[in-house]
């Protein structure tokens, strides 16, 4: 449970908006569904917007995962 509330100390809320929907209707490498493009839109443009160190996608789907290898985020799970 107390790796629960550490990990949640860096969980960042993010609003969806106009930006993040343009950049989820951009094409893809592979087929993507739309909240998986919407996950994957937010997580570049947080990471353009806040230049953060290391940063990575936390997810279990596939597809998502292969999208977001091929366009060079890190993922992990």
């Amino acid at each position: 449970f107390s790796y629960f509330i550490e990990l949640s100390q860096h969980i960042h809320w993010v609003k969806l908006d106009e930006r993040i929907l343009e950049k989820a209707s951009q094409a893809y490498p592979y087929p993507i569904g739309t909240l998986d493009a919407i996950h994957l839109a937010t997580c570049l443009l947080y990471q353009e917007e806040f230049e953060v160190g290391e940063y990575f996608l936390l997810t279990h789907d596939g597809e998502l995962s292969k999208n977001a290898s091929s366009i060079g985020l890190i993922v992990k799970g």
